[in-house]
C-alpha cells in the first residue's frame, strides 16, 4: 500500500510539472493570428485550449469514477465473474453502435454544441449507473453510459483538430494526456472517499462537479470546426462508412492500438495474479506504470511530433509495442513484465491521437466524419479483444495469447508509410 502510494503520488507530481512546462513553451512561441479567413489573437487560441482542456479533464475524471466502482457494483448485485463481462460488454456495444448518429450529429450541428449535450448526457448516465437495481438495469444504463462516453469523444476530438488547425502545430496529444490526467485524478478521488461514500453520493459529487466546470467553459470553446483544408469542404463527400484509403489508413492504426489497449486493461492484472503468481497487494502494480506511461506519453507525444514528425514517432511506438509485449511474453517475475508494460503504455500513449489529428487532412472527409471513421474502425478492436485473447488464452496460454499483439505492432511499424506524402 505505501509503495502505491508512492508511485501514485511521483506520478502526479511529474505529470504537473509537464503541463506546466509545457503551458510555458507555448506562451514563449509566436504563433500568426490569422487563420482560414479569420482573425484570432493568440490570446484566444489559449482560451480555446485551455477550455477544451478542461472539458476533456472532466470527461477523464467521469470515465474513471465508474471504473473505480465496478468491484462495489458487482457486490451490491451479487453478480459473478460470467455475468460481470456480460454487463460490461454492453459499454463498448453503446460506443460502437451511436457512432454513426455521433458523426452525423457533430457535424450537422458542430462540436460546440455537440459538447454541451454530451456532457449532460455523460454526467447524467454516470449518475443513473449507480441507482440500477438488477442486471437489465446496468446493461441498459452501461449501453446509454457508452453512447454518451462516444458522444463526448467524438465532439471533443472534433473541436481539438479545429484548434490545432488554428495553431498549426501539434497538441491533440496534449489533449489526450490531459483525459489521462483527468482519470487518476477521479481514481484518487475513489482511493481516498470511496470507502466512506456510498456510490450514490460519490457519482453525485463527480458527476455535479465535472458537469459544472464543462459548463463554466463551454462558452469559451472554438465556435467553429475547422480542419487543414476548410475551404474545400464543398469536396468533402465521402461518408464515414465509405472511407478514403486515407482515413481507412488512420482506422486500421487505430484498431491495432486499441486492440492493444484494451488487452492492457482487461489481462494485465490477470496476467500477473494468474501467470506470473504475484501477490495481491503487487496484482495492479503493472497496470499502474502502464497507465502511468501512457499518460506521460501523450504529454510528451507533441513535442516528438515537432521534432520528428508523425510517421517516425508511430513507427517508434510500433517498435516500443514490440519490444514491451516480447517482454511481458517471456518475462519469468514482476521486474521484467512491469518493465515490458512501460515500454507497451509508452507505444500505445500516442497513436490514436495522431489518428484523430491526421485526420483533419482529409482531403475528401471532413474532420467530424473522419475522425467518426476512424473511432468505428477503431471500436471494433473494443469488441473483439475480449474475444480474441480469452479465446486464445483457452485453448492455450495468456502468453501466447499476447503473439497477436506482437503482430498488430508490426502492422503499426509497416502502415505509417502509406500516410508520408499526406502527413510528413
Amino acid at each position: 500500500m505505501i509503495i502505491e502510494k508512492s508511485l501514485w503520488s511521483c506520478k502526479l507530481f511529474f505529470q504537473f510539472v509537464i503541463v506546466i512546462s509545457c503551458k510555458k513553451n507555448i506562451l514563449n512561441e509566436s504563433y500568426p493570428i490569422i487563420f482560414m479567413s479569420e482573425n484570432f489573437t493568440l490570446n484566444q487560441l489559449r482560451i480555446f485550449r485551455f477550455s477544451l482542456g478542461v472539458v476533456m479533464l472532466a470527461q477523464g475524471m467521469v470515465f474513471s469514477t465508474f471504473a473505480s466502482r465496478i468491484s462495489d457494483i458487482k457486490s451490491s448485485l451479487e453478480l459473478t465473474n460470467t455475468w460481470l463481462g456480460l454487463m460490461l460488454f454492453a459499454l463498448p456495444l453503446g460506443m460502437f453502435t451511436s457512432i454513426p448518429l455521433t458523426g452525423y450529429l457533430t457535424n450537422k450541428f458542430g462540436s460546440k454544441k455537440m459538447i454541451f449535450v454530451a456532457a449532460c448526457m455523460y454526467t447524467f448516465m454516470l449518475l443513473m449507473l449507480a441507482y440500477v437495481s438488477n442486471e437489465i438495469t446496468l446493461f441498459a444504463a452501461l449501453f446509454l453510459y457508452g453512447s454518451a462516453a462516444n458522444f463526448i469523444t467524438i465532439s471533443a476530438n472534433t473541436n481539438g483538430v479545429s484548434v490545432e488547425t488554428l495553431y498549426k502545430r501539434s497538441i491533440l496529444g496534449t489533449f489526450h494526456g490531459i483525459w489521462s490526467l483527468g482519470g487518476f485524478l477521479g481514481v484518487i478521488f475513489a482511493h481516498f472517499f470511496a470507502p466512506h461514500l456510498s456510490i450514490q453520493a460519490h457519482f453525485a459529487i463527480v458527476a455535479a462537479t465535472a458537469l459544472g466546470i464543462m459548463i463554466l467553459v463551454w462558452c469559451k470553446l472554438v465556435n467553429k470546426d475547422y480542419s487543414a483544408k476548410s475551404h474545400e469542404d464543398a469536396t468533402k463527400t465521402k461518408s464515414m462508412f465509405r472511407p478514403s484509403l486515407f482515413v481507412f489508413t488512420l482506422g486500421i492504426l487505430a484498431f491495432s492500438s486499441m486492440f492493444t489497449e484494451s488487452a492492457m486493461h482487461d489481462w494485465s492484472v490477470v496476467y500477473f495474479s494468474d501467470t506470473l503468481q504475484i501477490t495481491p497487494e503487487y496484482q495492479r502494480l503493472g497496470l499502474m506504470i502502464y497507465l502511468g506511461n501512457m499518460m506521460l506519453g501523450r504529454f510528451l507525444s507533441d513535442t516528438f511530433v515537432t521534432l520528428f514528425g508523425i510517421i517516425r514517432v508511430l513507427r517508434a511506438n510500433a517498435v516500443l509495442i514490440f519490444v514491451g509485449i516480447f517482454l511481458v511474453i517471456i518475462s519469468p517475475d514482476i521486474v521484467l513484465a512491469c518493465i515490458g508494460l512501460a515500454f507497451v503504455g509508452f507505444g500505445v500513449s500516442s497513436v490514436v491521437p495522431l489518428c484523430f489529428s491526421a485526420a483533419g487532412k482529409s482531403f475528401r472527409m471532413k474532420p467530424s466524419v473522419a475522425i467518426s471513421s476512424i473511432t468505428l474502425i477503431g471500436y471494433m478492436a473494443f469488441l473483439l479483444s475480449p474475444l480474441v485473447i480469452g479465446g486464445i488464452a483457452k485453448f492455450y496460454t495468456l502468453r501466447v495469447s499476447f503473439v497477436v499483439i506482437a503482430l498488430l505492432a508490426i502492422v503499426l511499424f509497416v502502415l505509417p508509410k502509406r500516410l508520408h506524402d499526406r502527413v510528413s
